[in-house]
């Protein structure tokens, strides 16, 4: 990649202060909630049973609200309304039949569509935001402010603590050893980035995460920096949602006091951590993100319905005292208004969710839920991840995104799309075939 179109290119988010909280709402529960209430309530309703909808439907759902301003806020109102009137229907049923309308497996129902409508967002938007069709107040932020993208990097942490925030407490014992060898893929890829991108010259924002550090190194040490926390407190005995919130209030109390956003914002850069700073302190945040994540999981699982919405309202007013006397939210020092806010429209999205009446009742298909779009991309997260980012990456090292016109630059994003669903839907079926035989 030449210098000239790599200044172009990385040019694109300076002084980018993201969208409004309305519409960053809209935008979150569009992505994470609306989708699954429109297919229970509209879809399902005219093509019962036809489970290879799903990857057509949710990928283009999320390019929709994505591209078309303002589509988020009416798309999320239509959802509350139909949502309404499809429980009320559904409480009938379940009155007409005996049942109580809830499974064990609702942690899973409400968990799998949030995780899988997360990724495809993510596998959407790490290409689209290449080119100038793109909405830039989705992009990220460049100080302060909030978009679509910002969120959705602290939402995938706060969803990785739903998973795996469980399995650290559970196994608070297991050598911190065996949780850095769990941690080895993860690092090895944010290793092998850093050298193709170097390689490339391929284009990259310093002040996202800094010169070498990429999100694959956050997501790895989240998990063992808890797991010494929990160590820590062992002895300490704080409360858990306590001991989530530390972090993020240390980091806070050093970036205004201290003067840690001064320094974060200072373009000297002369040692290695100074070159990554962005990526060393915001794990502060982070971790707490994935420590707020794995502490929202236990209401999610046992359907507490009083605690998840007490979190939910609990992390909006933190948010706003936060963001109104404290500092601005700024993902770029993944401080405490930033954290505060991912597990407000997090936290939100989830409740929603989990108040859906049990959908897969009042669903004809017969596929299993791993089986579905959704579920395969959940499932295989990770996979689904990587090969979007070399998929990116081919594609930008192909062409010059910036210069493809609109009309090429959507057909080329729904196809990619519509094809990108299908590797982990292959893999599902390759691995069911080679059980049975």
């Amino acid at each position: 990649m030449d210098d000239a179109y790599k200044a172009m290119a990385e040019a694109r988010l300076k002084d980018n202060t993201g969208s409004d909280l309305v519409e960053m709402t809209g935008v979150t529960l569009s992505l994470f909630y609306a989708p699954v209430v429109l297919k229970w309530c509209v879809v399902d309703r005219f093509l019962p049973g036809n489970a290879s909808v799903d990857a057509v439907f949710y990928p283009l759902m999320v390019m929709g609200v994505i591209q078309l301003p303002w589509a988020g806020v009416w798309v999320a109102t239509a959802a509350l309304v139909l949502h309404a009137a499809g429980a009320w229907r559904a409480e009938a049923a379940s009155g007409k039949d005996g049942g109580d309308g809830k499974t064990k497996k609702d942690f899973i129902y409400s968990l799998v569509p949030f995780r899988g409508l997360l990724m495809a967002m993510t596998v959407y938007s790490i290409l689209a935001v290449d080119f100038r069709i793109y909405p830039k107040q989705h992009m990220k932020t460049e100080v302060f402010g909030f978009s679509g993208m910002d969120l959705g990097v602290g939402v995938f942490v706060f969803s990785h603590g739903l998973v795996m925030g469980p399995k650290v407490v559970a196994d608070a014992r297991r050598a911190c050893v065996k949780w850095v060898q769990t941690s080895l893929p993860l690092c090895v890829c944010g290793v092998l980035r850093v050298v193709a991108v170097k390689a490339l010259n391929y284009q990259e924002h310093v002040t996202e995460y800094g010169v070498h550090w990429n999100f694959f190194f956050t997501l790895a040490l989240v998990p063992i920096f808890f797991r010494a926390l929990l160590a820590v407190n062992a002895v300490a005995q704080l409360p858990p949602v306590v001991l989530a919130v530390l972090p993020t209030a240390v980091h806070q109390v050093w970036l205004t006091v201290y003067g840690g956003f001064d320094y974060l914002l200072d373009d000297a850069r002369a040692s290695l951590v100074d070159q990554n700073k962005e990526g060393v302190f915001g794990l502060c945040g982070y971790t707490s993100l994935f420590m707020l994540g794995s502490y929202f999981s236990g209401p999610l699982r046992d359907r507490r319905a009083p605690e998840l919405w007490i979190f939910a309202g609990a992390a909006w007013a933190t948010f706003l005292a936060l963001e109104a006397t404290v500092q601005p939210c700024s993902r770029r020092a993944c401080n405490a208004a930033y954290v505060a806010l991912t597990c407000s429209q997090g936290g939100a999205a989830l409740t929603l969710l989990q108040h859906l009446p049990d959908f897969e009742r009042f669903s004809a298909s017969t596929t299993p839920p791993d089986r579905r779009y959704l579920g395969a991309v959940s499932r295989h997260g990770f996979f689904v991840f990587l090969v979007s980012n070399l998929l990116t990456g081919a594609v930008n090292l192909a062409c010059r995104t910036l210069d493809v016109a609109p009309f090429s630059a959507t057909a080329l994003l729904v196809v990619y799309l519509l094809l990108g669903p299908q590797l982990p839907l292959a893999l599902l079926e390759w691995k069911g075939k080679s059980k049975s035989t």
